[in-house]
């Protein structure tokens, strides 16, 4: 039996807002949790109804994002009954026949392949919908603007051109194009922002919202839970919740009877590794390896000069994802890990690197969320480079980490692969709710 799709009051209003036929371009969110993707689907389920043969675009950044949420989000609704109108999902194309000949597809930007945009520009559609579009680009926005309507002479009943679009707070061009001019109250007269946040979601518990409180930093709570656009983080410092006066302490010594975690991060010119060892009452950054002009090896042979390595107790290896990667240069073409694995003599079950390195902005959640709430994160003095880092590394615009110091962000690196991969629960509630944009 089916379920009854109930949407929220924040819902309906902006139903009632996109239908309105004076506005063309709506953008509904600036928070977390506030049932942002959900309302999206439905709406366009709604718009393949009402208009037979009509033809909509659901857009998010990536592939894989899409597949992991807005898929998922609109199957939700075809779980709660919506199956009844469809004739068919062609999951190769991703796109969704209704059996009133309609069709919804579903498009990953995927600007970094594709920059031109010409997958975009030969766009027969009625109307879009972007997902988290503050991860898109502007151009993406203007050309797919271009396409709506392009398929209305074939539809007898024409619907109004539309775009749909949700999402979180941010800097860049949808704050200055959206934000910024509703809160002027300079919007194009077509055009309307609907705020809305996770306290307009009924289906939130309080006890998940003060988990985020809990969990995250004050920034991130302000930002993405209470929707406030205005916060900034410190300079753009990619560690900004880092504070020395809390986070380095000589405490942060090695600690027998505990295993030992190494991070690494691979490049030609630092070789860089950060050891770690945590329980749940603390975390502490022992010590760091940074050699220049030096190859792995180098770092495991001084890796087993280390206290630490001749205990009696696990060692366990993670880092960045490219070092799975058989390398030139290595002895008989090996994998860094690989390499790593047999230098320092561990069982295959210490390797713990992941496939896929988390995404800057993500991590970056995760890293100032733990030093600003975690009860004891602390750093040796001894381990210069890393403090050096987190004192000194910027993110850029797009939230990815600048690159164009060459002398940083190797220790820093090491860092978060370290805590994305062993602490990655510590803001898993507010991690899969910007995954999912809801």
């Amino acid at each position: 039996m089916a379920n009854i799709i109930q949407p929220t009051p924040k819902q309906i209003e902006a139903k009632q807002i996109a239908t309105d036929p004076s506005k063309n371009i709506i953008l509904y969110g600036g928070a977390i949790r506030g049932g942002k993707s959900f309302w999206l689907c439905l709406m366009f389920h709604s718009l393949a109804m009402m208009y037979e043969g009509s033809k909509w675009v659901m857009i998010r950044k990536s592939l894989p994002t899409l597949k992991k949420t807005l898929i998922p989000s609109f199957f939700k609704l075809y779980h709660m009954g919506i199956n009844h109108y469809i004739e068919k999902f062609n999951n190769q194309d991703y796109i969704v026949y209704y059996k009133n000949g309609s069709q919804i597809l579903f498009m990953a930007e995927s600007y970094d392949t594709d920059k031109e945009l010409n997958r975009f520009r030969g766009l027969e559609i009625n109307g879009a919908g972007f997902d988290e579009i503050n991860e898109c680009q502007e151009d993406t926005f203007n050309v797919v603007n271009s396409r709506v309507f392009s398929y209305s002479h074939l539809i007898p009943n024409q619907p109004k051109p539309i775009i749909l679009a949700t999402c979180n707070p941010s800097t860049g061009w949808v704050k200055e194009k959206f934000y910024d001019r509703w809160k002027d109250n300079t919007l194009p007269e077509n055009w309307s922002y609907i705020p809305s946040k996770i306290t307009d979601n009924p289906y939130i518990p309080e006890s998940a919202i003060e988990e985020l409180r809990r969990t995250t930093t004050s920034l991130i709570f302000e930002r993405m839970v209470n929707g406030d656009w205005e916060v900034r983080e410190n300079e753009n410092l990619f560690a900004y919740a880092f504070e020395p006066t809390r986070n380095v302490s000589n405490e942060a010594v090695y600690q027998e009877g505990l295993p030992v975690y190494l991070s690494f991060d691979f490049n030609v010119n630092p070789a860089t590794c950060a050891v770690f060892q945590h329980t749940h009452d603390f975390i502490y950054q022992i010590d760091e390896v940074r050699l220049s002009d030096s190859s792995i090896y180098a770092v495991t042979d001084l890796l087993k000069t280390k206290e630490y390595y001749n205990a009696d107790f696990p060692i366990y290896v993670t880092g960045d994802a490219s070092g799975w990667a058989r390398e030139k240069g290595t002895r008989g073409l090996d994998s860094m890990y690989n390499i790593i694995r047999r230098e320092l003599n561990l069982p295959i079950t210490a390797m713990k690197a992941p496939r896929n390195n988390p995404l800057h902005k993500h991590s970056r959640v995760l890293y100032n969320s733990i030093f600003e709430r975690h009860p004891k994160c602390i750093i040796h003095p001894k381990c210069v480079y890393s403090i050096k880092d987190n004192l000194n590394v910027k993110v850029l615009e797009d939230n990815t980490i600048d690159k164009s110091d060459s002398k940083l962000t190797h220790n820093l690196d090491c860092q978060r692969y370290y805590y994305s991969t062993f602490h990655y629960n510590f803001t898993k509630t507010i991690f899969d709710s910007v995954a999912q944009g809801e």
